[in-house]
Parts: structure tokens; C-alpha cells; sequence
């Protein structure tokens, strides 16, 4: 049974001249949907409404969005640091430790932390080649604070220095092989990827790996260096258990033994007495 369905209004993919006022010398833009993705980067265009009139499209950069960003980078920071100080300290009044009190490691991962925040950029000659220069500064605790005035001065003053101090990264091209001679070649799969530049967010991303690698990372190691541990005192735990339950086996038959003889003991003891009192 039919069901009588009729077109109504065919869909037809939006199209947009882009470039130039004169349809002639303009690029002809096409898209299924109402948005235009991949003209700009990093930017949608929603097309709204049909016009034939030229649209001039003014894109402008999103500070407050850059500053929540950054400001988050430094709130993740911080509590990193306040976990520290929470497992590193030691109140004298109440004798209480850390769990970490004394462990290197920590101490080795709070010291890194604060060296990145010091340091520089790779490979950036922009204006701005430390974090102090946009705002971030240290604080009491060796936390980070924004000086938010002092970034957008800096964005406003030069804003591809700025990004670049953050956000360059820039690859050296390689295939990962090493000649070993007579034109052989090998495949190094552990070769590690190198930058030409490299700013300060992928700086930060490279200690993390470095901490956290699931492969050669120092916590993963470190975890693995105390489950070793552990599960070494808990053989030799077990190994205590397995002597002190021989241990008691033995003495409880010796005991057993000595009450067996004192019993024999007191048996003749007993007959002796009987026999002495008959012949007296």
C-alpha cells in the first residue's frame, strides 16, 4: 500500500563565495551543513541566512578563553605542589609524619617542577622567553600565580611570542634508522621524537612523561621498587611463619614427650610406695 509521500523542499548543500566581493574571482565553498569548518583555522563559520550582498566575517582572539587555560595549567601545578607538602611534612608538636617524608623521589619531582617554571623555551627567539615575562610568578610554598593584567599586556604587545613561549613545537624530521656500515641500516623503535621547538606547555608534558611513563617512567619504577619490596618482606614473613610452625611442632612433642616420662615417672613412683609399705 502506497503511501502518497511527496517532496515538499529538496535540501541542496550551502554554498558560499569566499574571498572576493566579484562571484567571478571568489572560491566557491560548499558544505552538506549549515557550517563552514575548514576555511578558517580553528574557526566554524554558521552560516545564518541567505544574502547576496558581501559578508565581511571579523574573527578576533578569545583572552579570557587563552587566560582560563593558562590559569588552569597553573591551579594543576599548584595542587601538585600541595600534594607534596601534604606527604613531605612533619609537625614537631605531634611527631606526625608524611607518608613520603624523606623519599627522594618527591623531593627529586618538586625540584624538577620548579626548574621547568625557571626555565626557557627551545628554539623560541620571540620577545618573551620566560613565564615570568607574561605574569606567572612563583609564591610563598613555591606555588604559581597569574599577574592576569601583565598576560594580556603581553598578548596585546605581541601575541605570536606569547603563544609561541607556550604553545611552539616544531619536529626534526627523521626516520629513526642509524647506519651501522656497509649500508645496512637499522630501525631504532625506541628513538625518542626531537623538537627544534618546543614550548613551554610540551616542556612540562615531557617531565610528566618522564614521571609517568608507563614503560621507563620514575613513579611506575618507583611503584614497582616498592611492590618488590613488599612482596620480598612478605616471602620472608611466610618463611618465619613455615620455621616458627616447625618450631612449635617440635617443642609441642618435646613437651608432649616430658609429660609422657613425668606421667611414667609418678606411675612408678607410685608402685614403688605401694611395694615399700607391703614388705614393711
Amino acid at each position: 500500500m502506497g503511501l502518497n509521500l511527496r517532496t515538499l523542499d529538496k535540501g541542496e548543500d550551502s554554498r558560499v563565495f569566499y574571498g572576493a566581493a566579484d562571484p567571478a574571482k571568489a572560491v566557491l565553498l560548499t558544505s552538506s551543513a549549515n557550517t563552514l569548518d575548514s576555511v578558517i583555522p580553528g574557526v566554524t563559520i554558521d552560516l545564518k541566512n541567505v544574502s547576496s550582498d558581501p559578508v565581511t566575517l571579523t574573527v578576533s582572539r578569545d583572552s579570557a578563553k587563552i587566560e582560563s587555560a593558562i590559569n588552569n595549567v597553573i591551579t594543576a601545578y599548584n595542587t601538585i605542589v600541595d600534594r607534596i607538602a601534604t606527604l613531605t611534612k612533619y609537625d614537631p608538636e605531634t611527631d606526625s609524619k608524611g607518608a613520603l617524608l624523606g623519599e627522594s623521589t618527591v623531593g627529586n619531582l618538586r625540584s624538577a617542577l620548579a626548574r621547568t617554571a625557571l626555565s626557557t623555551p627551545v628554539g623560541v627567539d620571540g620577545e618573551y622567553q620566560r613565564l615570568t615575562d607574561v605574569g606567572i610568578t612563583f609564591t610563598d610554598g613555591g606555588k604559581l600565580s597569574l599577574d592576569r593584567d601583565k598576560l594580556r599586556s603581553a598578548m596585546e604587545n605581541d601575541f605570536q611570542a606569547v603563544k609561541d613561549l607556550f604553545a611552539a613545537r616544531e619536529q626534526i624530521p627523521t626516520d629513526g634508522e642509524t647506519e651501522i656500515g656497509d649500508g645496512i641500516f637499522v630501525k631504532n623503535t625506541s628513538s625518542k621524537d626531537q623538537f627544534s621547538k618546543l614550548g613551554m606547555m610540551f616542556i612540562f608534558e615531557q617531565l610528566g612523561d618522564q614521571y609517568l611513563d608507563s614503560v621507563d617512567g620514575i613513579l611506575p619504577n618507583k611503584d614497582k621498587t616498592f611492590t618488590d619490596q613488599i612482596d620480598l618482606q612478605q616471602k620472608r614473613v611466610d618463611q618465619f611463619n613455615v620455621q616458627l610452625e616447625a618450631k612449635r611442632q617440635r617443642l609441642q612433642t618435646q613437651f608432649l614427650a616430658m609429660e609422657q616420662a613425668l606421667a611414667s615417672l609418678q606411675s612408678q613412683q607410685s608402685a614403688l610406695g605401694s611395694l615399700t609399705q607391703s614388705l614393711g
